[in-house]
């Protein structure tokens, strides 16, 4: 088989885009009549194709689509992920903010051998709880950084890892937007094979390791939609305790706040999304690979080397341009910077890292707004990272 490379996969995206794009302007060459016919013609044979895939019952609407994402620690991947969403079957005292319930399972598999089982689970409930968790299980082929070497290069150590999570949250709705309840974190990891020296037995995390967290969740959340929200905002703050007592092998805690709100422009037709983002850790030694990040396709896209942007305390900021193009179709524009730091102090905000970057958009399901998306994001390095999901970045 041929090597796919970074190079390779934003081509094969490029020709996809220009294949598509070249399709309708030679439609917008023709008569109008004819442009509306093309369209029309388009539009209908998108959807006989997505109807193989996606269907609607009752109250359940459901989809499979392919997973596809290529990084240079782990190759190409490719996989399946169905989607579920179950609307409520009565709304009555929901409030005009109910959700439906989301479920996203996936399975990926690289070129590098990384193998990825996820499952995500959304609910409201009509007593107005609020369950969110994600059980997921890796192997995969990881990179440690340590410290920089006196020549510049990275000092790195590769190695192989198994991780269980079972991450997620339970709040109860107070009034029209307020939430109060409780976060959990039970993490498994076993890490193995290592090479290099930077990864030594003396590093926390090193070896098998199992964590477990508990603590306070604070939350505002008046958005108009949970996957793909145009107005409203999502403001939440927590703190997560991981200790002995519950049979962690570390001890130490982690504060978090995010906010994030949502404009509509020109009747939701254009969305403009804000984050900004921190986390501060207290207490004992945290194992690296729980260590706080500002780098993924749900924080900063645009790192090549995801896990060298780690620390005990994160800062980050984003804003991202929603744009609907046509029909499904639509694109977006986004922005950020952050940094991490070992202590608390002026550090953290100092030597900013910048990203950004561009992203094309296709609504999966016919009634809701769920999204495959595919963002090319540019980093410090000078490499780009193209990321393929399904759900909006934040």
């Amino acid at each position: 088989m041929k090597e796919l490379t970074g190079n390779n996969i934003r081509r094969m995206a490029l020709f996809i885009g220009l294949f598509f794009f070249s399709k309708i302007a030679k439609a917008q060459e023709n008569t109008p009549a004819d442009t509306v016919t093309q369209a029309n013609k388009l539009s209908k044979f998108i959807s006989n194709a997505m109807d193989i895939f996606t269907g609607e019952k009752g109250r359940l609407t459901y989809g499979l689509f392919p997973v596809m994402d290529y990084e240079e620690y782990k190759g190409f991947e490719i996989g399946i992920m169905p989607v579920f969403q179950i609307r409520p079957a009565d709304t009555t005292g929901m409030g005009e903010f109910f959700r439906p319930t989301t479920i996203l399972p996936e399975i990926s598999y690289s070129t590098k051998g990384h193998i990825s089982v996820e499952l995500d689970f959304i609910s409201f409930t009509k007593n107005k709880w609020n369950i969110q968790s994600r059980l997921s299980y890796y192997r995969l082929e990881d990179v440690f950084y340590g410290p920089e070497l006196p020549s510049g290069e990275d000092n790195i150590s590769p190695m192989t890892t198994d991780r269980v999570y079972f991450i997620g949250e339970v709040s109860k709705n107070i009034g029209q937007k307020y939430f109060v309840g409780f976060k959990y974190d039970l993490t498994y990891a076993h890490n193995y094979d290592v090479l290099g020296e930077a990864l030594t037995p003396d590093t926390p995390g090193y070896g098998e390791n199992m964590l477990v967290g508990v603590g306070p969740l604070i939350k505002i959340d008046n958005r108009n939609n949970t996957v793909y929200p145009s107005k409203g905002g999502l403001h939440s703050i927590s703190y997560t305790y991981f200790s002995d007592v519950y049979g962690s092998d570390f001890t130490y805690g982690l504060f978090n706040a995010d906010f994030r709100q949502y404009f509509s422009i020109n009747k939701d037709k254009s969305v403009l999304a804000i984050q900004t983002a921190t986390n501060i850790s207290t207490g004992g030694d945290i194992p690296f690979f729980k260590l706080p990040g500002i780098a993924g396709s749900r924080m900063l896209r645009g790192f090549a080397e995801p896990t060298k942007y780690v620390g005990r305390n994160t800062f980050l900021s984003q804003a991202e341009f929603r744009q609907h193009i046509w029909w499904r179709f639509g694109s977006t524009a986004f922005a950020g910077f952050g940094n991490t730091s070992e202590d608390l102090d002026k550090t953290l905000f100092r030597g900013m890292e910048y990203v950004y970057g561009f992203g094309g958009r296709f609504q999966i399901l016919p009634n809701d707004k769920v999204n495959f998306r595919v963002d090319m994001g540019y980093g410090p390095s000078g490499k780009s990272t193209m990321f393929f999901s399904v759900t909006e970045a934040f």
